[in-house]
């Protein structure tokens, strides 16, 4: 036993910033945790009635069978101190005798040991762990954005690397919003720990978006994201209403459509392909108008907005154009663009002004 005039020597419990030092008992090594970049300190304390003459930290390297070999870290002697190796410039004494270790290395995981010689030759050590935690490498594909037709199904990969330890969880977000991932009819199948690539069934426009695989890590949480655009038929959101005109009346037809891409809209009168003038209103959604300046009788008739953009089939609706000689009707002109218009300043924030262009 350690007589009170001799060395006595304690190396102390230390918790990390991501977790909490073991408790050595006896034999068994303290631990200290360290994540990858960081500092690190391998704190020990002392106490004896005679000068020290060095004080050594050590790396313990054990082969398998089980010969001990020592790695020089630190050593200080008589006044002069250097550090070794890979540790040079990145290792200094914190106090008397802890070991202060910057831009920890995943190399410098291991067993350490620290050696007090005091001037009447007696010595004291204790051995001390170092474990390095790394944050996972997230990487999901295929590369963003990811584009698919509508109807079909999006798998999305989600590779983890270089963690220390291994992660703790893993799931996907949606806009921000966890998917869920639970039944076989479900939207979503995968996204989980144990299957971390999430399949996306019968994609449409509304799954469009941004997704996220979040890695839960002791270190700190580690995401990566990937965009999906949904290629979508071209639709036909809106069409001015029948009207009646006079002879001589000016009349502006209108027609709404929106798909990814973005359609393309054309007029026809009896198959005949009319003069007409589009509008971009959002990134999806376009508008296109016909105007007849002056009617006359022949102008009666169906008029065909047709919208299409390579993806499905393309969509078609009608207005009907009802035109009779002035005095046929009662003292009322209708302007079906102008009520179009007013219906569709709240669809999609569109602005009425982008719309009244196509009247002038």
């Amino acid at each position: 036993m350690i007589q009170p005039s001799w060395l006595a020597f304690y190396i102390l419990a230390f918790r990390a910033l991501k977790g909490s030092g073991a408790q050595g008992n006896g034999g068994t090594p303290r631990a200290v945790t360290a994540v990858v970049g960081e500092s690190v300190t391998l704190p020990a304390a002392f106490s004896t009635r005679e000068n020290i003459l060095s004080v050594t930290w050590s790396k313990v390297n054990t082969d398998q069978s089980t010969v001990q070999q020592r790695e020089p870290v630190f050593v200080f002697s008589n006044g002069n101190s250097k550090s070794h190796g890979a540790y040079k410039d990145r290792v200094l004494l914190s106090g008397k005798v802890s070991l202060r270790i910057a831009n920890i290395r995943v190399q410098d995981d291991g067993m350490y040991v620290l050696n007090v010689m005091t001037e009447d030759l007696e010595t004291g050590e204790e051995y001390v762990r170092l474990i390095v935690m790394v944050p996972p490498v997230v990487k999901v594909g295929p590369s963003s954005p990811v584009v698919s037709s509508w109807g079909k199904s999006v798998t999305f990969k989600c590779t983890i690397s270089e963690a220390r330890p291994n992660i703790s969880a893993l799931h996907w977000e949606k806009d921000g919003i966890p998917v869920q991932s639970i039944g076989v009819s479900s939207k979503y199948s995968g996204g989980t720990l144990a299957s971390p690539s999430l399949t996306v069934r019968h994609v449409t426009r509304a799954d469009t978006g941004s997704y996220t695989c979040v890695v839960n890590h002791v270190v700190r949480p580690v995401t990566s994201s990937v965009q999906l655009k949904v290629l979508y038929p071209a639709s036909i959101i809106s069409i001015s209403d029948a009207i009646a005109v006079t002879v001589s009346d000016r009349v502006t037809l209108q027609c709404v459509a929106d798909g990814n891409p973005p359609p393309n809209i054309t007029w026809t009168k009896n198959g005949v392909l009319l003069p007409s003038v589009a509008h971009t209103l959002s990134n999806d959604v376009r508008a296109s108008s016909v105007t007849l300046k002056r009617v006359r009788m022949n102008n009666t008739g169906a008029y065909v907005c047709a919208a299409s953009n390579g993806v499905g089939k393309s969509d078609s609706k009608a207005v009907q154009l009802s035109v009779t000689p002035q005095g046929g009707l009662p003292a009322r002109r209708i302007n079906a663009a102008e009520e179009l218009i007013t219906a569709l300043t709240q669809y999609k924030g569109v602005n009425k002004s982008s719309l009244m262009r196509g009247k002038s």
